[in-house]
């Protein structure tokens, strides 16, 4: 069950990434990206799980490509 959440919200978050523009830019020809490359790219990205002050918090490594994309994502829209 809780694969199918977990699948559910990553492609939810690659359709909002899609929608949003904020998919780094392709050195290859193609200049469409499928869900399932974003997906990808974003279950490939680097990170831990860190407890703080009975806070748990995903850390992201900033140096990957698709790192910022998906923070923007997360933080929400800028009012």
């Amino acid at each position: 069950m809780s694969s199918i959440i977990a699948y559910n919200l990553l492609r939810l978050m690659g359709q909002n990434m899609l929608r949003s523009g904020l998919v780094p830019r392709r050195k290859a020809r193609s200049s469409r990206l499928r869900l399932r490359t974003v997906m990808r790219n974003l279950m490939y990205m680097a990170g831990r799980l860190v407890r703080h002050a009975r806070r748990t918090v995903i850390r992201i490594f900033t140096g990957h490509g698709w790192a910022r994309p998906a923070l923007a994502l997360a933080r929400g829209p800028d009012l």
